[in-house]
């Protein structure tokens, strides 16, 4: 196959996988507390962080630029705060500063395994 047909293909699956998983946080973020249940608010650091992880991971080949390691970090952290404020919308859900420095210290763990990952 040639190459650039192949990189084109790869870049279109990535962007496509990004912005599903951006969609998917949207969605479990738009059900109400009262769906959920009690028993995940002490779980909530743990999947903070490995959800800002998948983030960190699909948007740093997606955001190419001159420092895609630092913008992929931005981008995923504004995200989390973003979704914060979208929670504070949603019955029975609340904003959490905590919960955004799990979704930084998760997108900075899922951008170093990307980076990892593509240089391997």
């Amino acid at each position: 196959m040639n190459p650039a047909k192949f990189l084109k293909k790869h870049r279109i699956l990535s962007q496509s996988l990004f912005l599903a998983y951006m969609a998917l946080i949207f969605l479990a973020s738009s059900v109400p507390a009262k769906s959920l249940g009690g028993g995940l608010s002490s779980q909530a650091p743990i999947l903070h962080f490995f959800e800002y992880s998948i983030l960190g991971f699909l948007a740093y080949p997606v955001l190419g630029s001159r420092y895609p390691a630092f913008y992929s970090v931005l981008f995923a952290s504004l995200y989390g705060v973003s979704d914060e404020v979208h929670q504070l919308f949603v019955p029975g859900r609340e904003f959490d500063v905590l919960d955004i420095f799990y979704d930084f210290i998760g997108s900075l763990f899922g951008v170093y395994l990307s980076r990892w990952w593509i240089r391997r």
